[in-house]
Order: C-alpha cells, then sequence, then structure tokens
C-alpha cells in the first residue's frame, strides 16, 4: 500500500522510484549534504 502510494506520487519524474528512494535514505541515514548526495545520485 505504501509502496503504491510513493510510486504514485513519483509517477512522472525521470528516475526510477527505487533509485529515488535511496538516495532520500543516504541522505537521512548519513547525514549527507545535497551536493554530496548529488555527486552520488549522478553518477
Amino acid at each position: 500500500m505504501l509502496m503504491c502510494l510513493i510510486r504514485n506520487a513519483f509517477k512522472h519524474l525521470h528516475y526510477p522510484v527505487d533509485i529515488i528512494a535511496q538516495c532520500v535514505f543516504w541522505y537521512l541515514v548519513y547525514s549527507l549534504s545535497l551536493r554530496v548526495m548529488y555527486s552520488i545520485c549522478v553518477l
């Protein structure tokens, strides 16, 4: 149910939901800066 809501929220984005969720997880857990997150997620 929750994944269904998340998928609908990210329906029209360029990147897959799994990639976005992983980047958000890293951002929250490891307290990384947005600059570092950008460099990680762009690769």
